[in-house]
């Protein structure tokens, strides 16, 4: 009864390493990718990522062909649960967590996109300035 207890209670301590060795993560992640938190436990799957794996077949519990099954569908599916534009299992083998954009391997989120537009970039305002100043040149020699 006290084992059935604890399991229910616990987070697969499976898991985390089965992800590490079949998506080649960096480091390992926390339960909290899936869990509400690091204790895991039935019902606690509250993450975009956890629930979307829950909808592709993962069981819970130690069952690692469930868990690799549903990342080979996620995987096939193209599956992006939080609408990032990022695959999840793409995010995961980065070390990033796909339901926060977090680093979970210690660094920073998800690497800023470059930024367009006045302003945004001395190198525009030198560009502009270059082109400014040859239309001037070419003004005087005429």
């Amino acid at each position: 009864m006290i084992t059935l207890l604890f399991s229910l209670a616990a987070a697969s301590p499976v898991y985390p390493s089965t992800l590490v060795t079949d998506l080649s993560i960096p480091c390992t992640p926390a339960c909290t990718v899936c869990h509400a938190s690091n204790a895991g436990g039935s019902g606690t799957v509250t993450s975009d990522f956890g629930v979307a794996m829950m909808g592709q077949g993962l069981s819970g519990g130690s069952d690692t062909s469930s868990l690799q099954a549903a990342l080979t569908s996620m995987t096939s599916a193209a599956i992006d649960s939080d609408g990032d534009g990022v695959i999840d299992t793409e995010q995961l083998a980065a070390g990033i967590d796909p339901s926060t954009g977090t680093d979970f391997c210690g660094g920073d989120p998800l690497p800023t996109p470059p930024h367009y537009g006045c302003g945004k970039s001395s190198s525009a305002a030198l560009l502009f300035g270059v082109l400014f100043g040859a239309r001037s040149l070419r003004r005087k020699k005429a």
